[in-house]
């Protein structure tokens, strides 16, 4: 009975997004015919100019959305309004994905929470003092991670000393695609640094 629960919630965990996105779809090319369908008499015509409209106009917005100016407009006009203006920022902000396809980020192991490791993306580091109340300045690395899902690009910052990092030489976008497979290609050149 088990074994059918898991078998009946895959199904469905795997069926409700594909049936999401084939009802707005057909919503959409349904709005899209009630809109065309005054512009000529054949019907035939309406069906193209509803494929023409439903084709290129993702194509049209994706080229904006890869447009620096239009990404720079957009933030300026909605990254003010509260709900929206951080769901933009991070739809829109194609700086960090740029670090990340470009190999800039480094992948990196680190102790986290307690006696676990967790694996990040090593974005900067900094000298700070040791712990609040002074001490030496130790350096320390500014960290992305660890990822999660399902959106693996996205993760804590956190702060780890240097000296407890282990650099495995890989790049972050491979520690995407290790979480993204669980875990599955993930090897380690312990190469420290």
């Amino acid at each position: 009975m088990k074994k059918l629960w898991i078998i009946w919630r895959t199904g469905i965990l795997t069926t409700v997004p594909v049936l999401v996105i084939i009802g707005l779809v057909v919503w959409l090319f349904n709005w899209l015919s009630g809109f065309t369908a005054g512009l000529t008499e054949s019907r035939y015509l309406n069906l193209t100019i509803d494929l023409a409209i439903v084709i290129l106009l993702p194509l049209i917005f994706g080229w904006l959305i890869g447009l620096r100016w239009f990404r720079i407009l957009g933030q300026a006009i909605l990254g003010k309004l509260p709900l929206v203006g951080p769901v933009f920022s991070f739809l829109f902000n194609h700086d960090y994905v740029k670090r990340i396809q470009n190999g800039d980020l480094q992948e990196v192991v680190f102790p986290y929470a307690g006696s676990t490791w967790g694996i990040g993306g090593l974005v900067n580091t900094v000298k700070m003092r040791q712990d609040v109340s002074g001490g030496p300045l130790v350096e320390w690395c500014v960290i992305l991670g660890p990822p999660t899902t399902p959106l693996a690009p996205t993760a804590q910052l956190l702060l780890v000393r240097k000296s407890d990092v282990v650099f495995t030489g890989r790049s972050y976008r491979e520690t995407i695609l290790t979480v993204a497979s669980f875990g599955f290609n993930f090897e380690i050149n312990n190469s420290r640094k």
